[in-house]
């Protein structure tokens, strides 16, 4: 089977489709005995990608290398159906980590990437409205 049809997650199918993005001098490969890491870094952030073998998990980490501020997030992906959205989202994370600049958004909860000419959400909280109010007011 291809690697979108894969029920198991091993290394061969996570380098697979790193491989089908093509041209990876945005980020380096670490292969670890769990998991497959891929690591941005750039002057001011340093961005990790960690595909764990066996699960259809995704686990991102943005980190502003100034400040240590960190935005961690995760992506689990459960049953058949969910299992192509896996490799949708892991193409999609790879794209952005090769063809995008990225950054911490104001409110500092959530990191963007971007895209013609837009910045999109990456990974962390979505809505600034889960920013504590008071953690705003003291700014």
């Amino acid at each position: 089977m291809g690697i979108l049809g894969d029920s198991y997650l091993d290394k061969e199918s996570i380098l697979a489709a790193v491989n089908a993005v093509g041209g990876k001098e945005a980020f380096q490969v670490h292969l670890g005995d769990n998991a497959v890491k891929i690591v941005r870094e750039r002057s001011d952030l340093r961005i990790v990608l960690t595909i764990p073998y066996q699960v259809h998990e995704l686990f991102l980490e943005v980190e502003h290398l100034v400040s240590g501020q960190k935005i961690e997030d995760w992506f689990d992906y459960y049953g058949e159906a969910e299992k192509s959205g896996f490799w949708d989202d892991l193409k999609r994370f790879l794209f952005v980590l090769q063809e995008c600049d990225i950054r911490i958004n104001v409110c500092g909860k959530s990191a963007e990437y971007g895209y013609h000419d837009q910045w999109h959400y990456f990974c962390g909280y979505l809505y600034d409205k889960y920013v504590d109010q008071s953690e705003t007011e003291q700014k």
